[in-house]
């Protein structure tokens, strides 16, 4: 999956897409704990594509395109605090 195509799917998909990754991944550990896993490189796969789709997400929330969120702008910390 790359991260140029997550950028094409709605938040809604984009919110699935990573729960059913999570589900795989769980699923995926189980068979390794029960040695049925023949694909370990899996694993790592699943976990950076997760990785991807939370990094998609976190750039919406910061640029204002998540929905019920605020601007990086209107959340960013006073001059004086810094």
């Amino acid at each position: 999956m790359r991260y140029a195509e997550l950028k094409e799917l709605s938040d809604q998909d984009l919110v699935h897409r990573e729960l059913s990754l999570e589900r795989q991944l769980v699923t995926a550990q189980f068979r390794l704990y029960t040695n049925q896993l023949e694909d370990t490189s899996q694993l790592g796969k699943l976990r950076r594509d997760i990785a991807r789709l939370q990094t998609a997400a976190r750039e919406r929330e910061r640029t204002g395109a998540w929905p019920g969120t605020r601007s990086a702008t209107a959340t960013a910390r006073p001059s004086s605090l810094r």
